[in-house]
């Protein structure tokens, strides 16, 4: 008998009780996501594969004291910061965009700027040709959003 009290104090917590303590754990933070929500292989990271694209090809222009940042726009794409200033943020160019609409690539105004030459607001990016998104990193981006653009 004593084994099955063991064993029922260490089964895991139920999921509405697992949940309510994890959503506390989030006051206060970014946090979109289903906490109990696991990640499997093909899910887009944004700390190891988003924000990596960031630092490669935007925080020269999106960094405080960068050029972007000079000429009016806020955005900075710095880790720790990049993805609250981003997920449903709308854009200072033109309110009716959001920077990135989870779950909605095709009116994600990151996602036109990296992919049209004519974007609906201001310019493709990066402006620098030296340090062009490639189509791999592009379908990153937009796997990520399709994914509901989770801060993990």
């Amino acid at each position: 008998m004593e084994q099955l009290v063991n064993i029922h104090v260490l089964r895991r917590p139920s999921r509405s009780v697992a949940t309510l303590i994890l959503g506390a754990a989030c006051l206060g933070m970014d946090c979109q996501t289903d906490p109990l929500m696991e990640m499997d292989d093909s899910t887009v990271s944004f700390a190891r594969e988003i924000q990596p694209i960031f630092d490669t090809h935007c925080i020269r222009c999106h960094v405080t004291g960068g050029f972007a940042n000079n000429s009016g726009i806020p955005l900075r794409l710095v880790e720790g910061v990049s993805h609250g200033l981003l997920v449903g943020k709308s854009s200072v160019q033109n309110p009716d965009w959001q920077l990135v609409k989870p779950g909605d690539p095709d009116n994600s105004l990151l996602y036109q700027k990296i992919t049209q030459t004519s974007p609906p607001v201001g310019r493709q990016m990066p402006w620098d040709a030296a340090t062009i998104v490639t189509p791999d990193e592009i379908e990153l981006i937009r796997r990520w959003i399709e994914e509901g653009a989770r801060n993990n």
